[in-house]
């Protein structure tokens, strides 16, 4: 194991030290784990909580034991659709200025797009622009993490005010467009656990280069209607990329090879 993601919403009675204590319990139980947690909504939320400005609540995150930073809460980055499919989170110019904050202490970070809930293509564009933007200033973003809209059970669709997720050919032009689009990332992931596992062989031919993890549990794909998101084990991991005539290799969070299959 090499990454420990704590991943929620934002917990109402959560406060700065709730996630400083959550953080220093992790730290002692797996040293030396990569603690991938905290998006930029959590970081405004408990910053607004505590009166203090974000950058030292990423200060004391980091102290407690944050290693890297999940660039999630972003959903489309343009405000109008946020509006509609994240009323309550954090405005995009928010969202901006935390990544830029935590990058700029040396805090990296992922960054993501949640596409399919109905936004334009040009709103996925605009929302690939600012991290490319981001990414020329900072350098901090690991890789891109698209993740198609898992609709079933979300509340948003059962109210009308999303559609059913991307279609398959959307997958292969968000991979295919990104690879190309954003020439200053190193990476970008194909997240099996929104896309299912067929069309994981197909993204990684379009432009991904990364699998993200065999996982343990993500609750959050498993509610909102996806299946089999709860963990991929490494033998199928290696069947996939051999018949991609790829090798698999174990990476930390920050991309550092640990290891390699012949």
């Amino acid at each position: 194991m090499t990454e420990i993601c704590p991943l929620s919403g934002v917990h109402p009675d959560f406060t700065l030290e709730s996630y400083v204590n959550l953080l220093e319990w992790i730290r002692e139980v797996a040293p030396g784990v990569d603690i991938h947690t905290c998006s930029p909504e959590e970081v405004s939320y408990v910053a607004g909580r505590a009166g203090l400005p974000t950058r030292e609540v990423l200060g004391r995150l980091r102290e407690a034991g944050l290693g890297t930073l999940q660039g999630t809460a972003a959903e489309i980055l343009v405000d109008e659709v946020r509006a509609v499919i994240c009323p309550k989170k954090c405005d995009t110019a928010t969202w901006l200025r935390v990544i830029r904050e935590a990058h700029r202490m040396g805090i990296r970070s992922t960054a993501t797009i949640m596409y399919g809930a109905g936004e334009s293509a040009d709103d996925r564009i605009t929302h690939l622009d600012l991290l490319r933007g981001v990414q020329d200033e900072t350098g901090g973003f690991t890789e891109l993490v698209p993740l198609s809209y898992v609709f079933q059970n979300t509340p948003l669709y059962r109210a009308g005010l999303a559609l059913p997720g991307a279609t398959g050919r959307e997958d292969v032009l968000m991979i295919a467009v990104a690879r190309l689009y954003l020439d200053n990332f190193d990476h970008v992931q194909v997240s099996w656990g929104k896309v299912g596992m067929k069309m994981v062989s197909v993204l990684l031919l379009a432009g991904g280069d990364d699998l993200g993890g065999t996982m343990f549990e993500d609750e959050v794909s498993v509610d909102a209607g996806a299946g089999d998101a709860s963990y991929l084990d490494p033998k199928e991991m290696a069947r996939i990329a051999a018949d991609l005539g790829r090798r698999l290799c174990r990476r930390s969070t920050t991309y550092e090879i640990l290891e390699a299959n012949p």
